[in-house]
């Protein structure tokens, strides 16, 4: 019987991952960036809090235990939630690669693709610096979504905060005739606080990073 039960919730879990995942997308353009990019977080921290998705996903222990204890944080009410906007040369040049690779010299395609993985190589970043165990768990509890949305004007990610848990980051990519994807994950590196944000909103000038405050 708990083997019954375990492999339902199991499948419900997948049914919700592949509902975020579908290619249909979510056509309700009346709801905001940051509304769903909360929706993203709220499944990432379902994922991390649950046994029977991280069995399924094959984690290892170290691995599962460090998004487990994730998922044990308060996700129910956010601190304070930024939209980070990060040209994808800024990107290049904090990732350190910004020699030998040069975006203008891509179609608008590939282009596109690119400053897309760029976001999410940022935030990959940022949890390497705690460990490859970090990469494995945060790369775990990722979820994606795709809807319609004119709000989006360009590429950013929003970093949602939590008075007792750990944050969330949400990369937000454009596509054509109002499309948008947001791809999300934990962020577990302990270092990365909310002084890390004001760090980044120092090169706005040099860099054209742009960070701001966003109400729900």
């Amino acid at each position: 019987m708990r083997r019954s039960t375990r492999a339902a919730r199991a499948l419900t879990a997948l049914a919700l991952i592949l509902s975020l995942t579908a290619c249909g997308g979510d056509r309700t353009g009346g709801k905001s960036l940051y509304r769903h990019g909360l929706e993203v977080a709220d499944v990432i921290a379902e994922m991390a809090r649950s046994e029977d998705y991280l069995a399924m996903y094959g984690a290892i222990p170290e691995v599962a235990a460090l998004a487990a204890d994730a998922g044990q944080g308060d996700f129910t009410k956010t601190k304070a939630v930024y939209r980070i906007t990060i040209p994808a040369s800024a990107v290049l040049t904090l990732l350190g690669e910004e020699e030998g690779l040069d975006l203008k010299q891509l179609s608008p395609a590939l282009g596109q693709i690119v400053q897309a993985k760029l976001q999410s190589a940022f935030i990959t970043q940022i949890n390497a610096q705690a460990g490859q165990a970090a990469i494995a768990a945060a790369s775990v509890c990722t979820a994606q979504k795709l809807f319609v949305s004119k709000e989006l004007t360009e590429n950013t990610i929003y970093l949602y905060t939590y008075e007792n848990a750990v944050p969330v980051a949400v990369a937000f990519t454009g596509g054509a005739d109002g499309a948008v994807s947001a791809s999300g994950m934990l962020v577990l590196n302990e270092n990365f606080t909310q002084d890390a944000v004001q760090v980044l909103a120092q090169y706005e000038e040099t860099l054209g990073i742009q960070v701001e405050e966003v109400k729900g």
